[in-house]
């Protein structure tokens, strides 16, 4: 079983995507019962052109923890 989540941008350049909280809450939610690997997001770039491309990005919450993917804003609940 893979939960993939599919983002698209019509480029290639560097740029922030959105991840809904309830995304990220369930990518979290796999990455503490150790099944992160699990929770995928499909980044496409060039979307809609000859040069599409497609860069998979594997348990993003295990990234982001080891500094390896950037992740802004934060939206926090009281």
């Amino acid at each position: 079983i893979a939960y993939y989540e599919v983002k698209s941008k019509i480029d290639e350049a560097p740029k922030l995507f959105e991840i809904s909280g309830t995304q990220w809450s369930w990518a979290k939610e796999l990455y503490k019962s150790k099944r992160g690997s699990m929770y995928k997001i499909l980044l496409v770039s060039n979307a809609g052109k000859n040069e599409t491309k497609i860069r998979e990005i594997i348990d993003p919450v295990k990234l982001w923890n080891a500094g390896e993917l950037f992740a802004d804003p934060v939206n926090i609940e009281l």
